[in-house]
């Protein structure tokens, strides 16, 4: 969760890699945090995997370290 003046900006949720296995619990992990905080769109950060995921009206971004790196500027 990243937090700008007092309010929830955006969330992250970070895994190694989705798979069969943890898709169902990592995704739902995100949705609720994001129907909590009213937000539309999420972020999973895995090792090497890149994604678009439409949930009803909310959206999964699903980037890889390398692109989160590029993109947040660390």
């Amino acid at each position: 969760m990243v937090i700008e003046n007092k309010k929830c900006k955006f969330l992250i949720q970070v895994c190694e890699e989705v798979t069969g296995d943890n898709k169902k619990r990592e995704i739902n992990g995100l949705s609720e945090a994001m129907d909590f905080f009213n937000i539309k769109e999420g972020y999973m950060v895995t090792l090497t995997q890149t994604d678009i995921l439409k949930i009803q009206n909310s959206t999964i971004h699903i980037i890889s370290l390398e692109q989160f790196y590029k993109t947040v500027k660390v």
